[in-house]
């Protein structure tokens, strides 16, 4: 990662892009932008100099690949992803960025271009195979066409990606290697959907699979469980589905994937400092609201004491304040269990059945406290349709996440508003739960609204938001098979989060 100051004059590098870059340590990692500059291709330099001296392309991220000037005369390159913040009155506050290693993915690219290029001109070269009679010009051609082939297999095979297809029943034919020896994924053995999760497969197989069959392709997030290691490994899967055989009565399906450890490892971390962030917004407001319970708990408690050694105790009355004092240790006990499923890490937790209901009221609970003593109106509208025992098969906490900064979101739009509310409303949709945040805040500016869901898109000061909220949130929901969106057709400012309905049994 790297940062630089609004002045333009100084960057952050961090220790893992120092080292890509061949820098020397340095104990502040801060460096002169013009020296940055210095270990790029000059032309390149000018580009990344263009950017950051340009009034656009503001709280929108911009990709660049740049080349690094080695002291061998072939470049390092790197992909770096980058944007710019402002603060509400648009002045440049940060331009910060992400930077990876590129240069295999480079040259794998330039070889396959190649390849591809010569293949063409082979192929553009051959003569219609029902007019050649040559036989054994057929095989020259033929040999000629497998040396492209096995070239093609052989950059495949080198390359760090997931690369394979199956049969019109879904058993793969062929894997690279990257397939075969970090996933785990054999020829000729198994379908493919048994590589999956539990909670992938049966998606894969009751939705995804179903509508390759009539589109052309399919792209998401999925979990492959190695079948050497037993690791579960998250991978960005594209799979497209290839008509073949006799007027194309067959259907074959190639699949590519790359491999989201890293890139999961980041997002965790951000993430990780999002939840810590939010927990210290609300921690006032959390001490004061287990306070409230304490106090009565402690009165009650100093009160039958006093009574009981005085004699002055009924049962009846003793029986109503102990049960006073449960119903007391219950709230609090709720707000600690509420917190704590918002600050722990949920990448690896399996989905299990919740009760929908208790889901969203949890994140009611970690929330009221914070809009009561800002004097906003904060409330939870469940339908009759709806009780404790509708259940979902999710991973409770990423939910939680998910409606907490919704929330969060929507107390930041109405805190200045007089009569600020939000309202939160729990319903059925045909198979869906649709849990809605609703509030009075202004609307969303349609430009805002176009790009709010990409990542590290923020309109809060530097400083108050990592733009992950929303990207993530819907990220989280598609995970799931659900669906998450803006509803810019509202009097209000609406977002909808949608959950798949369990059978009752």
């Amino acid at each position: 990662m790297w940062e630089i100051d609004s002045t333009q004059k100084n960057i952050f590098i961090d220790p893992g892009l120092t080292q890509i870059l061949g820098l020397k340590a340095n104990t502040n990692s801060n460096y002169l932008v013009s020296d940055f500059l210095e270990l790029f291709y000059p032309s390149d330099a000018k580009i990344f100099r263009a950017y950051l001296e340009s009034d656009e392309d503001f709280d929108s991220p911009v990709e660049m690949r740049l080349r690094i000037q080695m002291k061998s005369k072939e470049p390092r390159y790197i992909r770096s992803r980058a944007i710019k913040m402002r603060n509400t009155e648009g002045t440049l506050m940060l331009i910060s960025g992400m930077a990876w290693e590129a240069t295999s993915e480079v040259l794998r690219k330039k070889e396959l271009n190649k390849s591809k290029i010569f293949l063409e001109r082979i192929m553009d070269a051959i003569p219609d195979p029902v007019f050649a009679k040559d036989k054994d010009r057929d095989i020259a051609e033929k040999n000629k066409l497998d040396s492209q082939f096995r070239l093609m297999i052989s950059l495949i095979d080198s390359s760090g990606d997931l690369f394979g297809f199956t049969d019109n029943f879904g058993v793969t034919v062929y894997v690279n290697k990257t397939g075969q020896d970090i996933l785990g994924i054999q020829t000729g053995k198994k379908h493919f959907a048994d590589y999956l999760s539990p909670h992938d497969r049966q998606n894969f197989l009751d939705d995804i699979l179903p509508n390759l069959r009539n589109s052309e392709s399919w792209q998401g997030e999925i979990t492959i469980i190695s079948s050497l290691s037993g690791e579960e490994i998250p991978v960005w899967l594209q799979i497209f589905s290839v008509p073949v055989g006799p007027e194309s009565s067959d259907v074959f399906y190639a699949y590519t994937g790359s491999d989201l450890r890293k890139l999961k490892q980041i997002q965790n971390s951000l993430i990780g400092q999002s939840k810590m962030a939010a927990l210290g917004e609300m921690a006032a407001e959390i001490a004061h609201e287990i306070n409230n319970p304490l106090a009565i708990i402690q009165g009650k408690s100093q009160l039958i004491q006093e009574k009981l050694s005085m004699g002055l105790m009924d049962n009846e009355k003793l029986q109503k304040d102990l049960e006073l004092i449960e119903r007391n240790g219950h709230r609090i006990q709720k707000i600690i269990n509420s917190s704590k499923a918002l600050a722990r890490k949920s990448e690896k937790d399996p989905y299990e059945f919740f009760s929908i209901a208790k889901i969203v009221e949890e994140s009611f609970e970690i929330c009221r406290e914070r809009f009561q003593k800002h004097h906003k109106s904060l409330s939870f509208e469940i339908t009759s349709k709806i009780d404790y025992t509708d259940l979902v098969e999710v991973r409770s906490t990423e939910i939680i996440q998910v409606l907490v900064n919704l929330l969060s979101n929507s107390f930041d739009a109405i805190q200045n508003q007089q009569a600020g509310w939000v309202k939160i409303k729990l319903s059925r949709v045909n198979l869906h739960y649709q849990i809605e945040i609703i509030d009075s805040g202004e609307k969303i500016p349609k430009d805002i609204a176009d790009k709010m869901m990409a990542p590290f898109f923020t309109t809060k000061p530097t400083g108050q938001g990592t733009g992950l909220g929303l990207s993530l949130s819907k990220q989280i929901a598609e995970a799931h098979g659900g669906q998450f969106f803006y509803d810019p057709k509202s009097s209000y400012t609406r977002f909808v989060f949608r959950l798949k309905c369990l059978p009752k049994n």
